[in-house]
């Protein structure tokens, strides 16, 4: 099956493989083909066909790619429902191992394509200033980017348990949001409670540039909480 869609989310990154989220708008071959809606999760390799003139995971949000293999009903697995987790985020189909032609870029919706092409330069920027394996450790840490990790750095962190050090949680929107209340209070002062916006930008906006990962998504909902609780 040959299917033209939008990448509506940055890959997700597992060694050698990864997955992105794509919206399908056309389905069929150049000479024939129809619109539709739906989104499918699409699975690649490393050393795959999808736009490997760039570094590894080489596909952006916005992307519009046109693609070509097997799309096929999620499958089923033991003592999970696969298809139905699947459906509660919108996606009804996947595509393993296709073959792909990028398009066009930047065929995302502005805003947040402003926000990932920013990530990606702080990313780069950390690479050019500071050296491996810190760098790598350093966009996982900040900005929720681990493909870059080497792989025998991630063993090490899994084998001593502290692989969820390398995840954006709680414990970083905590930090940033203690250090960015403490900030504001001493810019603004405390009266008219104005001091406890400053925060919640900061907070929502570095949600944002991390990906907006669900993980994230909890720690900024908890932090709204906070300064809910505090006006």
């Amino acid at each position: 099956v040959r299917v033209q869609g939008v990448v509506v989310e940055e890959p997700d990154t597992l060694g050698t493989s990864a997955r992105f989220r794509l919206r399908v708008n056309r389905i069929g071959d150049s000479s024939n083909r129809d619109a539709i809606s739906g989104d499918v999760l699409v699975s690649y390799g490393r050393f795959g066909q999808i736009a490997p003139e760039r570094a590894w995971p080489y596909v952006q949000y916005g992307d519009l790619l046109d693609i070509e293999g097997a799309l096929d009903a999620p499958p089923e697995l033991d003592e999970f429902d696969y298809p139905a987790y699947l459906a509660r985020q919108g996606i009804g189909s996947v595509m393993s191992f296709p073959t792909a032609t990028l398009l066009e870029e930047g065929s995302g919706f502005g805003f947040r394509s402003g926000l990932h092409s920013l990530r990606r330069n702080m990313a780069e920027s950390l690479t050019r200033v500071v050296p491996e394996p810190q760098a790598s450790v350093g966009q996982a840490l900040l900005l929720g980017i681990r493909e870059d990790l080497p792989e025998e750095l991630v063993e090490k962190f899994r084998v001593t348990g502290t692989s969820h050090v390398l995840a954006i949680s709680g414990l970083h929107v905590s930090i940033l949001l203690g250090i960015a209340l403490a900030a504001s209070q001493a810019v603004f002062g405390r009266r008219g409670q104005y001091y406890l916006l400053a925060p919640f930008v900061v907070v929502w906006s570095y949600a944002l540039l991390a990906g907006m990962t669900p993980f994230v998504a909890r720690a900024a909902i908890m932090a709204s909480v906070y300064l809910a609780a505090l006006a």
